[in-house]
């Protein structure tokens, strides 16, 4: 798997909100696909961008 733009763009609305719940509704998305797409791109990179629990994450 490889990251995609798009993953980048959800990365990016989460860093500037520093909120996953206003990310997700700025990109018209829920909560924990946003959660789940981070956690994805996390693991592409084999690195945590963020710290703590995220709804949707397990």
């Amino acid at each position: 798997m490889t990251i995609e733009l798009l993953h980048l763009e959800y990365f990016r609305a989460v860093a500037e909100e520093l909120n996953f719940g206003r990310a997700a509704e700025r990109l018209f998305i829920s909560q924990p696909d946003l959660s789940r797409q981070i956690k994805q791109m996390e693991e592409i990179l084999d690195v945590q961008f963020l710290n703590g629990p995220r709804e949707g994450s397990n």
